[in-house]
């Protein structure tokens, strides 16, 4: 019989998992006292006793599916032979919501709040996650640190929220929109002829 001495770990995908649930597949590759490869033998997988939970492994696949974010030391092992990998588990934001997605001011001064909702590559919310507010428009609408929005002037604002990647860099983008208007809410008539465009006539001069 062929005895194992010597195990090399392969990953055809990397050993990154980008989101809580992914999954990653490992291979092993196990080699003789003559550095001959062996068939016939399948390694058996498990994860190493200091493992904090932050993934598990298939004992006969090596399929590692990633539980929480966090290094995760994964063991193949052929007769005597072993040999280990770090797993990366992330939970990457892949995307960002902005909601409401569209919001409408009648009058400039007025102000509502907007949320932002992030999510990993799995479509999975990604609960507490780190975002920041910007206006690509900050002369229409202003954004605070909270999400709070107050349009300045009349026009368009874009408004985004950045979800920040492993590196501090924004990872994921979201954007919404704000009209500004600024609709009269009441007509001052003083004496003199004044022009009602939205009626289509003119007021006659008031005496």
């Amino acid at each position: 019989d062929q005895q194992g001495v010597r195990v090399t770990i392969v990953a055809p995908g990397g050993l990154l998992i980008r989101a809580l649930g992914g999954s990653l597949e490992l291979e092993a590759l196990a080699y003789d006292r003559t550095d001959r490869p062996i068939g016939d033998t399948p390694p058996r997988w498990y994860l190493h006793p200091d493992d904090d939970g932050s993934a598990r492994v298939d004992a006969v696949t090596g399929l590692v599916e990633g539980l929480a974010v966090g290094p995760a030391i994964v063991v193949a092992s052929v007769d005597t032979a072993t040999a280990s990998v770090t797993v990366i588990v992330r939970n990457d934001p892949d995307s960002v919501a902005v909601l409401p997605e569209d919001t409408t001011f009648t009058s400039v001064g007025d102000a509502a709040a907007v949320r932002a909702r992030v999510f990993n590559e799995r479509d999975a919310l990604i609960a507490g996650a780190s975002h920041v507010w910007r206006s690509l428009d900050p002369s229409v609408a202003s954004v605070s640190a909270t999400g709070l929005v107050t349009g300045l002037t009349e026009g368009t604002a874009r408004i985004v929220a950045d979800a920040a990647g492993e590196s501090g860099t924004p990872a994921a983008s979201g954007r919404g929109i704000v009209r500004v208007r600024n609709v009269p809410l009441s007509l001052d008539l003083t004496p003199g002829a004044v022009t009602l465009p939205w009626l289509g006539f003119l007021w006659a001069r008031l005496l």
